[in-house]
């Protein structure tokens, strides 16, 4: 029995008898490649958290799950938070379940190609120290990105959804569902449009999440001169699965025309976007928030700030010490503010006034964290200084 070439589909020979069962097979490897094909255009990524790349140990790593969201078959497929190493010039891919009937895990495997299979299906690939993903992103080395945030690959977006009300006369309350949230992100905006003005009542658009409102917007008879309205700013988050709908809550409303008017409910969704709903604080010694760095990022596109506990950096402490005669004599402790992790430090120091030839020494032993020995070799005069300079090693 013959296979195509690329999809190796079976086909019967041109003298087969009986050549129906074969005949069947081929339809049937036809319509799986095809419905995988048609499914792959549908599943939508999301997920992973932070994302780190080291080119130099190989080692992608993922805090969160990533989650394909099939859409044709209403399921996710998880790939459990871990990490796998890829070399300069392989893919990943996974194995998907087609067609799933229940959420599924699958797995992530390093390969130097896709298998030619219905099943599997590329993630990423590395060039260089750069590895690019099937949705757009790409992560350089030493990076640590949100592949799916602002800052993380470019991949966020701005999308709005619609809704529309035939709102009647009087008293009512409606209620529609936008559906559910596919990917991470926040409610960024909520606008409500009645073909014709309030002239008495009130008309009341809540926007739900998970069935409690989180938004609001109110026509009412001071929209005499206009028929949009806008909700205060505000920024709602939501997660993958959470189910967005829109409230309608009219109280005897009434317009110019004594007609039934239609509303018009926009959503603006931030797809990517996660921003606390009070808005992001600037940063202090007690809360995260926005900062601005000491000095320009060597990657504007993804700046990185150094922790106090970077290998790059050595624990630094500035002394200016001024001398109180008699009690200083030629030996006399410095205080050190705020105390050192260790006493293992070297101090560097400066005369910056003297009224005679001193030198000044300071022993290795007796450091502490919190304090070290000066010795001298004359006593300093009183109002004389000098400058510490103390750095860990």
């Amino acid at each position: 029995m013959p296979n195509s070439d690329k999809m190796l589909w079976p086909y019967p020979n041109k003298d087969t008898d009986p050549w129906f069962d074969i005949f069947e097979s081929m339809v049937t490897a036809m319509d799986s490649s095809g419905y995988s094909a048609r499914e792959d255009r549908s599943i939508i990524w999301s997920g992973g958290g932070d994302v780190t790349w080291d080119a130099g140990s190989n080692t992608l790593t993922w805090p969160l799950p990533f989650v394909a969201f099939s859409m044709i078959a209403g399921f996710k497929l998880t790939i459990p938070a871990g990490s796998v190493t890829i070399a300069d010039g392989e893919v990943l891919y996974v194995t998907l379940t087609r067609s799933p009937t229940t959420n599924v895990s699958i797995g992530v495997v390093p390969a130097t190609s896709v298998p030619n299979t219905n099943e599997a299906m590329a993630v990423a690939v590395r060039t260089g120290t750069t590895v690019y993903f099937r949705w757009g992103s790409k992560i350089e080395t030493g990076e640590t990105l949100n592949l799916f945030a602002v800052s993380g690959g470019g991949n966020s977006d701005v999308y709005e959804r619609e809704a529309t009300f035939g709102v009647p006369l009087g008293s009512s309350t409606d209620e529609a569902t936008l559906g559910r949230i596919i990917v991470f992100g926040s409610v960024v905006g909520l606008s409500a449009e009645l073909t014709r003005p309030v002239t008495t009542g009130t008309v009341t658009v809540n926007l739900k999440v998970n069935g409690i409102t989180k938004m609001t917007v109110q026509l009412s008879l001071t929209n005499t001169t206009f028929i949009q309205a806008t909700a205060a700013p505000g920024v709602v988050p939501i997660a993958s699965g959470d189910q967005v709908s829109i409230q309608v809550v009219a109280s005897s409303y009434s317009n110019a025309d004594s007609l039934d008017s239609g509303l018009t409910v926009n959503v603006l969704i931030g797809s990517g976007i996660t921003i606390p709903p009070s808005g992001i604080p600037d940063a202090s010694d007690s809360t995260e928030g926005i900062t601005r760095l000491s000095v320009a990022p060597v990657l504007p596109s993804s700046p990185i700030a150094v922790g106090n506990n970077d290998p790059r950096l050595s624990e630094n402490r500035r002394i200016v010490y001024t001398v109180t005669q008699p009690a200083d004599g030629t030996d006399f402790f410095v205080t050190i503010t705020p105390t050192m992790s260790s006493p293992n430090y070297i101090v560097l120091h400066t005369l910056a006034t003297v009224s005679v030839h001193v030198t000044v020494s300071v022993p290795l032993a007796g450091r502490a964290v919190g304090q070290f020995n000066v010795k001298t070799n004359a006593a300093l005069g009183n109002g004389d200084t000098i400058y510490f300079h103390v750095v860990g090693i």
